[in-house]
């Protein structure tokens, strides 16, 4: 491929997110025989989770902080169109550039921004917004100088209300530690029962939750299921990536 460099110059640009994803299959292939060092954080194994819980076919979707564009990149054959917001000026030009090199303009959107979670009529069905609600402060938003739970969980919950509230979907996930810092816990125990109360209680009457991905290790593979009295519980063999649920919520009232 004519930019198969160009292309990896932009990935491997240094940032507080870079190399976050592995990369969709088709963009892989644009990279021709560069060999790129990926930290997988599980990207796949959500995607089959989200696959199997959310109807995509012919929707349109808003995906929110989508880094290098995995989750995108594998919806595009089914949805009616994505569009892609992220903060990262680097990983929207290598997202544009992907798509150039793809040739799929007319169903792709890269907006260059971080996204504004007071917006109001969206006119997007989906929205993905995947481990960015806790960085508030730091990547976006108004920022705290001196960390108060309870303000940054209340402005984190106002997030979650906006989000969900101007969405038919939203498939959400997020961490327990404000801004990465694991010295600035949300939650007190750090515990997945205590993530989804918060979640459940950010939610505005006109929606719920119908599906809750929670992961497990099976011979070293990794599968996201429905909460189970042991799955849920904390299991830090894991790391704290994959104790994060994934929440699938829907409207209930239009």
């Amino acid at each position: 491929m004519k930019n198969s460099k160009r292309l990896q110059e932009l990935y491997e640009v240094k940032s507080k997110h870079s190399n976050y994803q592995i990369l969709s299959p088709k963009i892989s292939s644009l990279l021709g025989e560069n060999e790129i060092n990926i930290k997988s954080r599980f990207e796949k194994e959500r995607y089959d989770f989200i696959r199997n819980s959310v109807e995509l076919k012919d929707r349109k979707i808003i995906e929110i902080g989508g880094n290098t564009g995995y989750f995108s990149f594998e919806a595009i054959d089914l949805c009616s169109s994505v569009t892609f917001i992220e903060g990262n000026k680097e990983h929207c030009e290598f997202v544009s550039e992907c798509i150039s090199e793809l040739g799929i303009e007319s169903k792709f959107k890269v907006i260059n921004s971080y996204f504004d979670f007071n917006e109001k009529e969206n006119k997007n069905d989906v929205a993905i917004c995947l481990n960015v609600v806790h960085h508030f402060g730091d990547d976006f938003g108004s920022d705290f100088s001196i960390f108060d739970k309870v303000k940054v969980k209340d402005r984190i919950s106002s997030c979650i209300s906006n989000l969900v509230s101007n969405f038919e979907t939203v498939i959400f996930q997020m961490g327990f530690c404000w801004k990465g810092n694991r010295e600035l816990l949300l939650f007190d125990n750090g515990t997945k029962n205590e993530m989804i109360d918060f979640v459940k209680k950010a939610l505005p009457l006109s929606s719920k939750i119908s599906h809750i991905g929670i992961a497990s290790k099976f011979d070293d593979k990794v599968i996201y299921e429905s909460p189970n009295d042991d799955n849920v519980l904390r299991n830090d063999s894991l790391g704290e990536f994959l104790n994060r649920p994934i929440f699938i919520i829907n409207k209930t009232i239009k």
